[in-house]
């Protein structure tokens, strides 16, 4: 979504050239003489980048108690007549579940190395900040400028492919464990939309990314 944004407001600048001004979000600053408005608070950053770790803590530690470590087949991989890329051993000496919880230690440690950077540029005071327009009737306003992405959309869009495709995506980790060595893979069990263009699209990104990995895990 971000980068659709991004390369949809530098084709308009392309088009429009400085008439195109993209939505940026505006503030109201204080009347003159008025209080400051108050610094941002960045504990929130902290609170939650230790919660994360927290969670990732307990899920890991919960993995080695669940099926005894070994990463077994999904349900929709269970089903007679579902495929099994060639190759494949049952049950693989590896837990394919842990996969997005690394991707959250990766943000539980993005948000506390955000809040340190950010105490930091407060430190200097150096903080983002927009820049100060004044509007017809006198009142000032700061204006931010970057790359907005609507929240709301984003995350409606999310859950729509979770619900549609939730098969296919907690498939995709396990799929890209075994998929070494295979040649075509059949369609799954299970029927989803634009499956016969997706699949095959899918398990050749499968089958490279398990090639790169298995040539860096042995070196080569």
């Amino acid at each position: 979504m971000g980068i659709s944004k991004i390369l949809w407001d530098r084709f308009q600048r392309w088009r429009l050239g400085d008439t195109w001004k993209p939505w940026q979000p505006t503030f109201d600053m204080p009347p003159e003489g008025d209080a400051k408005p108050q610094a941002p608070a960045f504990w929130p950053l902290l609170l939650m980048g230790g919660g994360i770790l927290f969670a990732v803590l307990l899920l890991s530690a919960q993995s080695s108690r669940t099926f005894d470590g070994l990463m077994v087949r999904t349900l929709e991989e269970s089903q007679p007549g579902a495929f099994l890329p060639r190759g494949f051993a049952d049950p693989q000496r590896f837990d394919v579940r842990l996969v997005p919880v690394w991707l959250m230690l990766g943000i539980g440690l993005l948000q506390i190395l955000g809040y340190v950077f950010l105490k930091y540029l407060a430190a200097v005071d150096n903080l983002p900040q927009g820049s100060i327009v004044e509007t017809a009737k006198g009142q000032k306003q700061e204006v931010m400028q970057g790359n907005y992405i609507p929240f709301g959309p984003s995350l409606a869009a999310g859950a729509l492919v979770v619900a549609f495709y939730d098969p296919l995506i907690r498939s995709f980790t396990y799929w890209w464990l075994v998929a070494a060595g295979a040649g075509a893979l059949p369609l799954p069990a299970y029927r989803l939309l634009g499956q016969e263009a997706i699949i095959p699209l899918l398990a050749r990104w499968v089958q490279w990314l398990n090639t790169v990995s298995t040539r860096l895990l042995e070196g080569g």
